[in-house]
């Protein structure tokens, strides 16, 4: 996370799992407390270490300056589709009721850089 909203503290920061996204899981942060949100409908996991297909991952109860950045990290399986963009929107909920939504999926032929608040994105590429 970069900078806070405005010159105000983040509080809290949620990340939507994509669809066909699994086995995600949030790397603790000290200070922080986790909020795992399970995909509606999903099947229950099987096998030892077995986790939940998540909706959502939500770190909540930290503080975090605006003039300070930070990580929030997680790992996860991405499904088999070679040269597809998934995007993992963020929402950043700061200190005062502020929020930002970094939610913003370009439109074909536009950039990331097009717009104020774009979502996370990552590509896929082939094996």
């Amino acid at each position: 996370m970069p900078h806070g909203c405005g010159d105000a503290a983040t509080i809290r920061i949620q990340v939507r799992i994509p669809e066909g996204v699994t086995a995600a899981r949030p790397m603790p942060k000290p200070g922080w407390t986790l909020v795992l949100t399970p995909r509606e409908g999903a099947p229950a996991p099987a096998g030892h270490g077995a986790v939940p297909e998540l909706a959502a991952i939500t770190w909540e109860g930290g503080r975090l300056p605006n003039e300070h950045y930070d990580e929030f990290v997680l790992r996860f399986r991405t499904p088999d589709r070679a040269n597809e963009t998934l995007w993992f929107a963020v929402r950043q909920d700061c200190e005062g009721g502020r929020s930002v939504d970094w939610a913003q999926v370009p439109a074909e032929g536009r950039r990331l850089s097009d717009y104020p608040t774009p979502a996370a994105s990552l590509r896929l590429v082939p094996r």
